[in-house]
């Protein structure tokens, strides 16, 4: 499953971690709890499992040296162990324990709108500005100015502008020290460019690049300093919301819940889930 794709339509998915995430998950984890379950369980064949995955998981993070027992029954979840950094630990499915839930959200709504080419959201802005105080208002809206990777992309956001009033828009794409045009803070060149007849000029002045509204949707550049009424931003069309900076960039949130406020068993844990999503 590619992350924030076929789980929009579920809504809730497995906790799977990396080794970033569970990092991410111990340090917002409320300590009013012992343990947290994960969505990590024993199958009817006594194999460690996601939910209801068939295969065995790829990373797992154990108590040191004990962890996982030997039951005699497959009854059996793992959790979040808070005294020992996130370790896991496993335990009976009717114990009474907290438990974190991840959820995907979808982004792509109102103005902004998927983009089938890149997997993102683009929404175009009428206000005048600069091309670095354009990037800061798309950088506040959780994204940054657009980059264009391929023609069917550049069409797409051309037919976007053309239901706008200005004539060019500001787009990531600037020189950068060593003088090539390249997207943002990437490292390497451009490798797509549909620039207009005669485009790029004034080279060492005109640093950065804006999309034309008429024709073709061909790029010019111009100063960065310069303010311009347009510019396009673009955010990734799963976002995290509520917690932030996390490591995980899965495309997925993090809700931390206590035991104590419900009371929550593990299967009512599930439970939980499925009623949320239906």
């Amino acid at each position: 499953m590619v992350p924030g794709q076929s789980s929009l339509s579920n809504s809730w998915r497995r906790f799977s971690p990396n080794a970033g995430m569970i990092q991410f998950v111990f340090e917002r984890i409320i300590f009013g709890e012992e343990y947290y379950w994960l969505g990590l369980h024993r199958h009817s064949d006594g194999v460690f499992r996601w939910l209801d995955d068939d295969t065995k998981t790829n990373y797992t993070y154990w108590e040191k040296r004990i962890e996982p027992k030997k039951w005699e029954d497959n009854d059996v979840g793992a959790g979040i162990l808070t005294h020992d950094g996130g370790r896991w630990k496993d335990r009976e499915k009717d114990n009474t324990q907290g438990y974190v839930c991840e959820k995907a959200v979808d982004c792509c709504s109102g103005q902004w709108k998927k983009s089938r080419y890149s997997g993102t959201c683009i929404k175009v802005f009428g206000e005048s500005k600069s091309w670095d105080r354009a990037r800061r208002a798309c950088r506040s809206h959780g994204g940054d100015l657009v980059r264009i990777l391929n023609a069917g992309m550049n069409q797409f956001i051309h037919e976007l502008i053309k239901l706008d009033g200005s004539r060019f828009y500001w787009i990531g794409l600037h020189v950068h020290p060593k003088g090539e045009f390249r997207w943002l803070d990437d490292d390497t060149k451009a490798n797509y460019t549909t620039w207009a007849a005669g485009q790029p000029d004034s080279w060492g002045r005109e640093t950065a690049a804006q999309m034309r509204n008429l024709g073709r949707g061909r790029w010019y550049n111009f100063k960065k300093g310069w303010d311009f009424k347009g510019y396009i931003c673009e955010r990734p069309a799963v976002i995290f919301q509520r917690l932030t900076n996390t490591r995980n960039g899965s495309g997925y949130y993090v809700d931390i819940s206590t035991s104590k406020e419900p009371e929550a068993l593990y299967h009512q844990a599930l439970a939980d889930i499925s009623l949320t999503s239906s």
